[in-house]
């Protein structure tokens, strides 16, 4: 029930055939014609495509295994060994190798969205959720860029800048940080309300 791409003896030909047609699973040998055998070309196979690697080999003794362990296969089976078997592992392999591609995706998602909460949260005021320092500098930089395209001789060339100082601030560190927080933050509402989020 399953294509066969190709079949080749070498382990440099099984490293080219999986580049070439980057397969869903490889039946490797050990043992292979050439310099490279089946343990070393499953290394570059699952290290340049991410391809799940199945061992198929007459020697399951401990040095064999251990060596096989360290590329991470998706199965291992010690011929002689029946259609039957073969089949159970592929499909199990498979299996397992979708579940993991999609809990790789799901991690990435995830990862991303940290990360762009993150970069959001780095660039507001923790207190108040307004702009930051960095967040107003990258907003400005911004409408400046918009500003510097804009063919002159156009009218509304104009940025305009707003800057609030809240006077006696200092006198409030006598009612401890929590009342400086509440008053910044009553402010902050009061311009969104007033101004708008912009």
């Amino acid at each position: 029930g399953y294509e066969v791409l190709d079949i080749v003896d070498s382990g440099t030909a099984a490293i080219a055939v999986s580049q070439q047609h980057k397969p869903d699973l490889v039946l490797m040998d050990i043992m292979l014609q050439g310099e490279i055998d089946g343990i070393t070309a499953a290394e570059h196979i699952g290290r340049g495509n991410q391809t799940p690697i199945v061992y198929m080999s007459a020697y399951g003794d401990d040095a064999t295994v251990q060596r096989a362990k360290g590329t991470a296969p998706y199965g291992y089976l010690v011929k002689p060994f029946n259609p039957q078997n073969l089949r159970v592992t592929v499909e199990v392999a498979l299996e397992k190798h979708r579940l993991d591609t999609a809990a790789q995706t799901t991690q990435s998602n995830h990862l991303k969205t940290a990360q762009q909460a993150v970069q959001t949260l780095s660039r507001r005021d923790a207190n108040t959720q307004l702009l930051n320092e960095q967040g107003l500098q990258d907003c400005f930089q911004s409408l400046l860029n918009q500003h510097s395209a804009i063919p002159k001789g156009n009218v509304g060339k104009i940025i305009p800048l707003l800057y609030l100082r809240l006077d006696s601030f200092d006198r409030l560190y006598g009612y401890g940080i929590e009342a400086c927080y509440h008053v910044v933050r009553r402010v902050a509402q009061i311009l969104e309300q007033t101004i708008g989020a912009n």
